[in-house]
């Protein structure tokens, strides 16, 4: 039984890129910045185009397979198609970009991302064998969606780290240094807000919202396992109408309408 995803830095195939570049496009999403095109060039390289958050219209990426580097390829695609390097900072391209003086831009994970990140690594959920860390991935780009803060943002990636009680007890001495403060009350807050109205219990029990902040995170949330529950669960579970209602009970909680506003949502 798969309990893990593999991520090939080294692709050597075209499938096999593709499945990496999915998991970055989920991460860029965080920062605002999605797929406009994937562009396959001469079965060597994929060239990615990107919407970005200033509507700048030049940025991009190139993946030059694993066989095919060390043979300038890299910087033919950028001139070819005449974009600046949007990359991440575990990518680790900086040092290479900045010797080429190519124009380029690093977005950096913050320590609350990276926290979520080593606790998930590779892991995949139990029924449906999504990553796990697409979660915060999706859930990040909602927020993104919504213009919530970074605080906001950071707090929502923490979340799984404190939610329920054996991931509160394991985490609640680890450190925490150089997470923001106000993200940590935020998590702990979500906790209780979210804590208060599971599937198993009922809607008179919610505790209501504390503050803008956590209604946020839960948007984010819920919104995220609506949509993996209507592609993986929904007529197979066998608690699925129960669930169904369930995620309409709190999208009625958050003033949410799924379909007009989020089922056409890109997490690509």
């Amino acid at each position: 039984m798969k309990t893990e995803f593999d991520i090939n830095y080294n692709a050597d195939t075209i499938e096999s890129a593709k499945e990496y570049l999915k998991y970055r496009y989920k991460q860029l999403l965080k920062f605002g910045y999605s797929v406009k095109e994937e562009i396959v060039v001469e079965n060597n390289s994929i060239v990615t185009l990107y919407n970005d958050p200033n509507n700048d219209g030049f940025w991009g990426s190139v993946y030059v397979l694993k066989q095919h580097r060390g043979k300038q390829i890299f910087l033919k695609r950028l001139q070819q198609f005449m974009i600046a390097v949007v990359t991440l900072e575990e990518c680790d391209l900086e040092e290479y970009l900045l010797s080429r003086r190519i124009n380029h831009k690093v977005l950096r994970h913050s320590k609350a991302y990276k926290l979520i990140q080593n606790e998930y690594k590779n892991s995949v959920t139990k029924r449906s064998k999504v990553p796990l860390i697409y979660h915060i991935d999706e859930g990040g780009a909602i927020l993104e969606k919504i213009n919530s803060s970074n605080v906001v943002k950071d707090a929502y990636y923490l979340h799984p780290l404190l939610q329920d009680d054996e991931m509160f007890n394991k985490n609640k001495s680890k450190s925490f240094d150089g997470v923001d403060y106000e993200a940590l009350i935020l998590s702990v807050e979500y906790r209780r807000v979210a804590n208060s109205y599971l599937s198993t219990m009922d809607i008179n029990d919610f505790v209501g919202f504390s503050c803008n902040e956590v209604k946020q995170m839960l948007i984010a949330d819920k919104i995220q396992n609506y949509k993996d529950f209507m592609k993986y669960h929904f007529g197979k579970h066998k608690r699925s109408n129960e669930l169904h209602q369930y995620f309409s009970n709190w999208f009625d909680l958050l003033d949410i309408n799924y379909e007009r506003d989020w089922v056409s949502f890109n997490y690509a």
